[in-house]
């Protein structure tokens, strides 16, 4: 068990980093949308009106990739008051209740989801120099996100039963020491 655990937070932790750079790439895109916006705007008195719309799909993106990366960090804001004053096991044991919990919330949003994409698919984007399918800005983002909490909280669960079991500690899946500050020595 503990072997396929190891792959499967490994393959998961690589698909974390994936999202990490794509969140990079849509915070980057907003970045240069609106400096274009700006520049375009005030230098030019020429605004060019798919910037802002390029933008506010980025976003939404970013929103969503940030999401699914807080989750495999283990950074979502939790509340330890109550189960803190547990023993660690009944913690762990109320630990992948929760996991359950989410992965079963997720799944049944993202199957819902696709009801919503059916109706998105019937209008397109406004300003873009192309016309695409609104549901790639809001509901294809919403859905791949919920998809990743579904395999994350899944892979949380497993683990949680196998560290109840065994003892151990539920570690996040991805690193966060590109998050933490180092300390400097002057």
């Amino acid at each position: 068990m503990k072997s396929f655990l190891d792959k499967f937070r490994s393959a998961l932790a690589v698909v974390g980093k994936v999202e990490l750079y794509m969140g990079c790439l849509f915070l980057l895109g907003i970045l240069l949308c609106i400096t274009v916006q700006v520049v375009m705007r005030s230098l030019f008195n020429e605004p060019i009106a798919w910037t802002d719309e390029l933008a506010v799909y980025a976003f939404v993106w970013l929103t969503f990739t940030g999401t699914s990366i807080a989750f495999k960090l283990m950074r979502h804001i939790t509340i330890q008051s109550f189960v803190s004053a547990f023993p660690a096991k009944l913690q762990s044991i109320f630990r992948v209740i929760i996991y359950c919990l989410i992965f079963a919330l997720a799944a049944v949003l993202y199957k819902e989801i696709g009801r919503t994409m059916q109706m998105e698919n019937m209008s397109t984007t406004v300003a873009l120099p192309i016309k695409l399918p609104r549901s790639w800005f809001f509901s294809l983002p919403l859905r791949i996100c919920m998809l990743m909490t579904v395999i994350t909280a899944f892979y949380y669960s497993l683990a949680g039963i196998y560290g109840t079991f065994t003892g151990t500690k539920l570690e996040p899946i991805m690193d966060s020491h590109f998050i933490e500050e180092e300390e400097i020595e002057l």
